[in-house]
């Protein structure tokens, strides 16, 4: 009986010192060739209004995501959008955080 005992107590040691964890955060840049990087900064995430624009069309191209929006009043020829992350990270693996579009 205390075979067993010891045997269990060593088996649920070895369990939980040899599990890793998924929360190591990417410190380096990712090199890519899309056009424009994410902002990411937790006080315009939250500064940033949704409501003037619309999802039209959105399609993973690689690396980039590519986005396609609309908006009444606006002549898009003047647009300057920017994708505006939170710093927060959700806990989920793959990484997840919040982003808008900031125009």
């Amino acid at each position: 009986m205390m075979k067993k005992v010891a045997f269990l107590i060593l088996f649920a040691t070895t369990l939980f010192v040899s599990c890793c964890r998924f929360d190591d955060v990417v410190t380096a840049p990712v090199i890519t060739s899309c056009n424009k990087m994410a902002i990411v900064d937790t006080n315009r995430f939250n500064q940033t209004v949704t409501t003037n624009y619309t999802f039209t069309n959105v399609v993973l191209n690689g690396d980039c995501l590519e986005v396609t929006i609309s908006s009444s009043g606006w002549d898009p020829n003047n647009w300057d959008v920017n994708f505006i992350a939170s710093e927060n990270v959700m806990e989920s693996f793959p990484v997840q955080r919040g982003a808008k579009f900031n125009s």
